[in-house]
């Protein structure tokens, strides 16, 4: 009970943002030993969205990495969705100039194409792995790639331990995949693998830029 009573309070939008800023500052102190290799999504963003693309973002939360993007690289044509009120009401007050949709990413594929979908920290929310093909699926049609970052299965037994703690007090989390198994749902989803990258030693993080040929 007080596990799922701490996760829903980090549902709240400032409170979401600490638990980033909680982890950014665990990898900071422990990058050395367990993340020597770490880049963050936000260099991901910046190196791979050009200026003027159409984007859209499953599970924006907050609309952190849309902050980034205006910062990093200047003005776009941005949609975020989430099924968290709290965070689109949030979002459309901090960011007006976006667009802001409390729903799925299914109803806004009849109307609408994007260069890129971003999916940050999502996958593992669902509930099995047939939602995570569906939503691979369905934004491969909906964008011409797809920009994932993802916490991982821990090479590390202690690590994932622990990570699955903090996750279940913060995240709600439900899934993490170990690499070949994300190798494995691409092949199942026929997307293409056009970058990716894992934290080393062990491996903590993955992202990647997928799509379909």
């Amino acid at each position: 009970m007080a596990i799922r009573t701490a996760e829903a309070l980090f549902n709240f939008p400032r409170l979401y943002r600490l638990k980033f800023a909680v982890t950014g500052a665990v990898v900071a102190i422990t990058k050395p030993l367990l993340f020597r290799n770490h880049i963050t999504f936000r260099e991901v963003l910046a190196k791979r969205i050009a200026p003027g693309e159409r984007v859209c973002e499953v599970g924006c939360g907050d609309g952190e990495n849309y902050s980034y993007l205006l910062s990093d690289v200047g003005r776009i044509d941005f949609t975020g969705t989430d099924l968290n009120p709290n965070m689109i009401a949030h979002c459309r007050e901090r960011y007006p100039e976006a667009q802001w949709i409390c729903s799925n990413l299914a109803e806004i594929m009849a109307a609408e194409s994007f260069d890129t979908c971003i999916i940050s920290n999502v996958l593992h929310h669902l509930n099995a792995r047939r939602d995570i093909t569906t939503l691979l699926q369905t934004a491969s049609r909906l964008a011409g790639r797809i920009l994932l970052f993802e916490p991982l299965q821990s090479d590390s037994p202690l690590v994932y331990a622990l990570k699955r703690l903090y996750f279940a007090a913060t995240d709600g989390g439900n899934i993490y995949l170990r690499l070949e198994e994300f190798h494995q749902l691409f092949d199942e989803v026929s997307v293409y693998v056009d970058w990716e990258w894992a934290s080393e030693p062990f491996h903590h993080f993955y992202s990647c830029q997928i799509s379909r040929h």
